[in-house]
């Protein structure tokens, strides 16, 4: 999870390649995708993601930031964009406020991606 934090590409691999669970929790329940969410760490959360890495790893009212939730609190668009890709629902409510990732970039006036949310949400449920 450090290697996530610190945006450290090689031990990541290395980590990967050497068997490390890809959706393992720590005592916070936060997984690499979650600290590479929260750090801003693009390619590193790519990599988790080619590499299988769940992005709805917490279940609806889990009281656990979801890695979606987290990328919408910090602004980071692509990364956003790049969870929606992967699969990640943005109906689940999650985190202390047990609220959708689009509620979270909505308070913080991240409104482009509140915006994209809402609309990955509405089609979500029309399918």
């Amino acid at each position: 999870m450090r290697a996530a934090c610190a945006g450290d590409l090689c031990e990541l691999f290395d980590l990967l390649l050497s068997g490390a669970l890809v959706d393992a929790q720590d005592s916070q329940r936060w997984t690499a995708l979650s600290y590479a969410s929260w750090h801003g760490q693009y390619e590193i959360a790519q990599q988790l993601l080619d590499s299988g890495a769940d992005p709805d790893v917490h279940e609806s009212y889990s009281m656990v930031d979801t890695p979606l939730s987290l990328a919408a609190q910090r602004g980071d668009f692509d990364l956003v964009r790049l969870l929606i890709a992967f699969g990640a629902n943005p109906d689940i409510y999650a985190g202390v406020a047990a609220a959708r990732a689009e509620c979270y970039a909505r308070w913080r006036g991240f409104h482009d991606i509140s915006e994209f949310l809402l609309y990955h949400e509405d089609r979500r449920t029309k399918a």
